[in-house]
């Protein structure tokens, strides 16, 4: 079935059909794999009409650029309007805490994306991807008390892989994968043990199976550990979103800490600063970040941490969020959040996740001490 829920009619001639695409549409059967919902466009262009305003005036014909460049996006759980309903598991608890799993089919990732976390997206010329987004559900406690997640996703090799899933019964066979937050200690197919395969770089369980399916080739992924923080600032949110979000800034507010601050992108999803650190501080030399997230209404910046030295240690991967409340005309909250993974999935000593965000907080105040000596500057 197509995305938008309708048939998929193939007019190939005899004998030339790609069956390669084929069997990624539908069953060996010959059934196909249905959506449960029509495809629906999203909220944000709901009600917009390209034919009336006022983009298009006047029909021309139009040569497209023979070498585009890339087009850069993002990716969210919450872009599947109906994603709470799939959450739902029918015992009338609606706990879901926002946090999905999201397949790139065509690239054949799986990411984990906390509550409100983006996913950037690079596309290049003629390239496409097809995400397919499942809720993380809590499933059982594990010795120790900690939380067991999982999110059946489907059967990896087709184009609408979590069709294949419904309450953990799946159609179809060959290569199914889930999430799992911890490695499974057994799978069973019809009441048989089976062998699976278990990653825990990306949490993924998957197995092929030419008669039904099974789980094998898969990865199980741990959840990174979040510490967060908050302090008052003696200047409005504004003023230090304005001062924070330039790069020209940093340098002199933070003197003695950065020596300067390249920019590749304009700011939004997917822009990469690269800062370099003046060694005489003794934090490193580098800090580089993707930006995930920019909201200059809420004061809310999210960012993919590429390059760093840290006193802690090395990180799998290390992410932060910022946010900016206002307290009064001159002051301020802000708010952090580290989210970050350990090669061995354990989690940082309090000591050590206070050293990372004492970090954080002490470039904030350099910021705000600057901006409190210079009250004319970002007003």
């Amino acid at each position: 079935m197509a995305i938008g829920g309708c048939p998929i009619y193939v007019s190939d001639k005899p004998g030339n059909h790609n069956l390669e695409l084929l069997r990624k549409l539908v069953l060996p059967s010959g059934s196909g794999l249905r959506v449960h919902l029509p495809g629906r466009p999203t909220r944000e262009c709901l009600f917009s009409d390209q034919a009336r305003d006022g983009a298009r005036v006047a029909k021309k014909t139009h040569v497209h650029d023979a070498a585009p460049g890339t087009l850069t996006g993002a990716v969210r759980a919450d872009d599947v309007d109906a994603i709470a309903q799939v959450a739902d598991d029918g015992d009338g608890d609606d706990g879901w805490d926002g946090e999905a799993v999201a397949y790139m089919q065509r690239a054949r990732e799986l990411v984990r994306l906390p509550c409100d976390a983006v996913l950037p997206v690079t596309l290049g010329a003629l390239d496409y991807e097809v995400f397919h987004v499942c809720p993380v559900r809590a499933i059982a406690m594990a010795p120790g008390g900690t939380v067991v997640a999982f999110a059946p996703v489907g059967l990896l090799d087709t184009v609408d892989a979590t069709a294949a899933a419904v309450a953990l019964r799946v159609h179809g066979c060959d290569h199914f994968g889930a999430y799992f937050s911890r490695r499974p200690a057994r799978c069973t197919l019809d009441g048989a043990d089976v062998g699976f395969t278990y990653d825990g770089d990306t949490r993924t369980c998957s197995q092929r199976d030419p008669r039904r399916i099974n789980l094998s080739q898969g990865k199980t992924v741990m959840a990174p550990a979040c510490v967060s923080d908050e302090h008052a600032v003696a200047v409005s949110a504004e003023r230090l979103w304005k001062a924070f979000m330039d790069a020209s800034a940093l340098p002199k507010a933070c003197a003695g800490l950065v020596d300067d601050i390249a920019v590749e992108g304009n700011g939004g999803p997917g822009t990469i600063y690269t800062m370099k650190l003046n060694p005489a501080a003794g934090v490193g030399s580098t800090y580089k970040t993707r930006v995930a997230v920019c909201d200059a209404t809420s004061h809310v910046l999210k960012s993919d941490v590429l390059e760093a030295e840290s006193k802690v240690g090395k990180l799998k991967s290390h992410s932060t969020e910022t946010k900016l409340e206002a307290t009064g005309d001159g002051s301020c909250v802000a708010k952090l959040k580290v989210e970050y993974e350990l090669e061995d999935g354990s989690s940082l000593s309090p000591e050590k996740e206070k050293d990372i965000v004492d970090g954080y907080y002490g470039m904030l105040k350099m910021i705000e001490d600057y901006l409190v000596a210079h009250p004319a500057e970002y007003a």
